[in-house]
């Protein structure tokens, strides 16, 4: 909560540095097999080294909502595809769950303090938004259909 107040109160300062985009995203599914076992969190491994210059303890935050998100849209044994790798001068960092979002909820995803799961949620999807854009150079955007499931996609300028 105090990170957060201080991003929108442009307070947040962010370290720079290199990093391997695979290893942190690693890291990060990691915590989550772990903390959701009963979950099949699949990351998939990029052709090529991803690195970029970025603030890891941010991204970790973006990377960690996106992946809570999925997990928390999913049924235990649901497929929950992860990844990371170079498009078009960015780092691209995926993240796949079954469930499809309503066209009504899609309007709102990125509102803070809007969710469908109950009160005290609601700055996943906002944060995120938020930290790439303000504070990490980059983009998070979403697609979502009864077909593809939703993915999330946070991009960044490499």
């Amino acid at each position: 909560q105090k990170e957060l107040l201080a991003a929108e109160n442009n307070e947040l300062s962010a370290i720079m540095q290199q990093i391997d985009a695979y290893l942190l995203l690693s890291d990060v599914v990691e915590v989550f097999r772990n903390r959701f076992c009963s979950h099949e969190i699949e990351i998939v491994k990029p052709a090529n080294e991803v690195t970029l210059r970025t603030d890891s303890t941010l991204l970790r935050r973006v990377l960690s909502n996106m992946i809570l998100n999925a997990v928390e849209a999913s049924k235990p044994g649901e497929p929950v595809h992860v990844s990371c790798g170079i498009e078009d001068g960015w780092a691209e960092f995926r993240v796949n769950n079954r469930a499809c979002i309503s066209k009504e909820n899609q309007l709102r995803i990125f509102q803070r303090s809007f969710s469908t799961k109950g009160a005290g949620r609601g700055l996943g999807t906002y944060s995120m938004k938020l930290l790439s854009e303000r504070y990490l150079n980059g983009k998070v955007s979403f697609c979502s259909t009864p077909q593809e499931g939703t993915t999330f996609i946070a991009r960044y300028r490499i």
